[in-house]
């Protein structure tokens, strides 16, 4: 027989779905007694679909659950999605026309303007959780938490609360980027994750075949610098050795 993945992963699928596999290997009552295993779910943004890196981390932490639950540990596999932030807020700003923070308040005021972009968050989990069930990612099986809820807002002043208990909070300054529009002050990593448009150097290279004459592998490559210590080029998934010096 020809082997079709698409007809082993819905019969896969179907299997756990129609015996409740996961429920009954999930279910806490029976599991209880066992060792805990929580392997917290960083939340993804839910204001998009998501993409291969997306699909990246799902795989590893799915795998790593599975192998616990393998171990004899009781697994949590809770999904969750990241509600807030300037992403949906931006988008919701550039759907309604508006252009500074100010004109939130004197066209359609604060609450309005809440309301809307929890709109904006809800409602692609379903697209999330379905991909998950898909990829055989077992939290695609369970309802997610969402940080606009608020026993989720609640729950962040709890911890803020305790941190304020203990003494583990302090004042003082320290510089950190701006935004004048959004009004509100950016990470590291956002002032960094902007896109431009750049000029790469690239060159062409024409590689001998090794053992064959008069016969070349041209290559396209954006990286020059890795061709010093280049041994060998992949063709369609064969392996071409070519000769030590590119010409």
């Amino acid at each position: 027989m020809q082997f079709d993945w698409k007809v082993i992963e819905d019969r896969i699928r179907n299997f756990w779905e129609e015996n409740k596999v996961i429920e009954r290997l999930t279910d806490f009552e029976k599991n209880k007694n066992k060792p805990k295993f929580y392997l917290l779910d960083g939340p993804p943004y839910v204001n998009a679909e998501p993409h291969v890196g997306h699909i990246k981390t799902r795989v590893f932490k799915d795998v790593w659950n599975k192998f616990k639950l393998m171990q004899g540990h009781y697994v949590w596999f809770q999904p969750g999605f990241d509600c807030h932030g300037l992403p949906i807020e931006n988008m919701v700003e550039k759907e309604v026309g508006i252009k500074s923070k100010k004109e939130i308040e004197e066209r359609i005021g604060v609450d309005k303007f809440i309301e809307m972009c929890k709109e904006k968050a809800k409602g692609n989990e379903k697209v999330w959780l379905e991909l998950y069930k898909k990829i055989g990612d077992w939290r695609g099986y369970f309802e997610p938490y969402m940080t606009l809820e608020n026993y989720y807002i609640e729950s962040a002043w709890w911890s803020l609360k305790e941190m304020f208990k203990k003494g583990m909070l302090y004042q003082a300054e320290k510089p950190t980027y701006w935004c004048p529009h959004c009004q509100t002050s950016l990470s590291g990593y956002e002032v960094t994750d902007s896109y431009a448009d750049v000029k790469d150097p690239y060159v062409y290279v024409k590689f001998p075949i090794e053992g064959r004459e008069n016969e070349y592998i041209v290559v396209f490559t954006t990286t020059p610098w890795t061709l010093v210590s280049n041994v060998a080029i992949a063709v369609k998934g064969c392996l071409l050795y070519t000769s030590p010096s590119p010409r």
